[in-house]
């Protein structure tokens, strides 16, 4: 909608009459009584419909108080409310500003439907604009030019007038605007978070969350781009992000992890959607927290040991495997990386590799780990202890699928690689030892169906 704009002053200080403005003005509309009576060098400003008969049938419909509340007025009531409190006469713009204000297209002139009079208008949209500009008339080419700079950049006059409704000035806008640009981050996603509620201030906020987190700044456009064409706002990115930490994930580094995943194939949402589903099927399978009791003889002595797996995070445990040997993370900075086959796609240096699909989902894959467990408890000696019979510190061992997964899986996996860490703990109780192995990693290193990426060479191995 326009509205007609005239201004009554008090006195000729342009920042008096907008102070009154800004001060006064709900929803687009002008209190006649606030304006007056607001600064002692105050002024009254008049927003009148360009329709003025429809305030009028508003008032019909018995929206007469919410219509006086706003100051929805006619032409006519308004020279009765202005009578009323002695105002001056209604008086335009200087031709100067308003001339500059034109060629902003923040006004224009229309003919007043009441009198058939040509009268300045502004749109209820730009105000905040119109708002910036007088407050600072003594620069007001600077903010025009700004203002036209902004639009050459791809930013809409509607997206700044959101912008200074929410109380940002142009010069704050230019500036977020600038920063995002030069980040690689488009106007048009700039335009879909202005539309979506979030202004550009935020929209720093929490690209800058991303980079002190670990994002790279020659990645960081490339990531809100291919996230917005999934539907995501930097709001929901760094609301996902910090789920990936509920997860496991360190903090200092979840952005990097987030990178990661999108330069390989795994945009945000399924990241979060599979990791948690992952974990939640390792959960219910008692694997999470878990601490699988077992003993080994070692030299005619039977000594306690404790297998534990823990959620972890990048570097290690449950959330380590998910992200490495699923999706890829840190595939093109180590030596060589096994895939477990889920058919899903994995981008190396800019190919895309399609793995086939054995393993059908997350609780598959965790069950598979719950059965390996428990087949290399069954058999301590075989994969716990060196061959002179010592209880072995580190532990990287293939070790078969079982029999019972390997039907499930076609033989299409047939040996899997456990990773253990060890460390010996005395026993706060007893004061006994008790030798602790926890899970690092878990992957497949054999089958039809497992392939290896080897970073150095960036070919792809079948690990028949």
């Amino acid at each position: 909608m326009k509205f007609l704009l005239s201004v009554a002053p008090v006195t000729s200080d342009a920042y008096a009459i907008y102070s009154a403005y800004s001060t006064c003005s709900k929803d687009g509309w002008i209190s006649w009584e606030c304006g007056v009576d607001t600064f002692t060098t105050a002024a009254a400003i008049l927003l009148v419909p360009e329709d003025a008969g429809a305030a009028k049938n508003l008032a019909k419909e018995g929206a007469e108080e919410i219509a006086d509340h706003l100051g929805i007025v006619t032409v006519e009531k308004a020279a009765e409310e202005g009578a009323s409190k002695s105002a001056p006469d209604v008086a335009v713009l200087s031709d100067e500003l308003t001339n500059e204000l034109k060629d902003t297209k923040v006004i224009e002139s229309v003919k007043n439907p009441e009198t058939g009079k040509t009268e300045n208008v502004i749109s209820s949209d730009s105000y905040p604009v119109f708002d910036e500009i007088i407050k600072s008339n003594e620069n007001s080419e600077e903010y025009i030019n700004i203002l036209r700079e902004l639009e050459e950049k791809g930013i809409s006059e509607e997206s700044i007038a959101k912008e200074t409704q929410r109380g940002l000035t142009i010069s704050e806008i230019k500036k977020n605007v600038d920063y995002l640009l030069g980040l690689g981050i488009s106007p048009n996603v700039i335009e879909n978070e202005v539309k979506h509620g979030i202004s550009t201030r935020e929209t720093v906020e929490n690209v800058n969350y991303l980079l002190n987190r670990g994002m790279s700044k020659e990645s960081i456009g490339e990531v809100i781009e291919e996230e917005a064409k999934h539907g995501l706002t930097t709001r929901a990115v760094r609301e996902h992000a910090e789920e990936l930490v509920d997860m496991g994930i360190t903090e200092d580094n979840v952005g990097r992890v987030i990178e990661e995943a999108e330069k390989h194939g795994t945009n945000l949402g399924s990241l979060v959607q599979r990791l948690d589903m992952f974990l939640e099927s390792a959960d219910n399978l008692g694997l999470v927290g878990a601490r699988i009791n077992f003993r080994v003889t070692v030299h005619g002595e039977v000594v306690d040991a404790v297998i534990v797996v823990d959620k972890g995070n990048e570097d290690g445990g449950l959330v380590h495997w998910w992200l490495r040997h699923v999706i890829g993370y840190d595939m093109e900075n180590k030596p060589v990386t096994d895939f477990w086959p889920m058919g899903q796609k994995i981008i190396a240096n800019g190919q895309e590799k399609e793995l086939p699909t054995v393993i059908n989902n997350p609780e598959q894959l965790a069950q598979l780990l719950k059965k390996t467990i428990q087949e290399m408890k069954k058999n301590p000696e075989k994969y716990f202890l060196t061959t002179k019979g010592n209880l072995r510190k580190t532990i990287d061992e293939s070790v078969p699928v079982p029999t019972e997964v390997a039907e499930e899986l076609n033989g299409k996996i047939e040996e899997v690689e456990v990773m253990f860490s060890y460390k010996q703990l005395t026993e706060p109780r007893t004061g006994g030892k008790v030798n602790v192995y926890t899970l690092e990693s878990f992957f497949p290193v054999k089958g039809e169906a497992v392939y290896e990426y080897q970073s150095w060479s960036n070919n792809w191995i079948q690990k028949r």
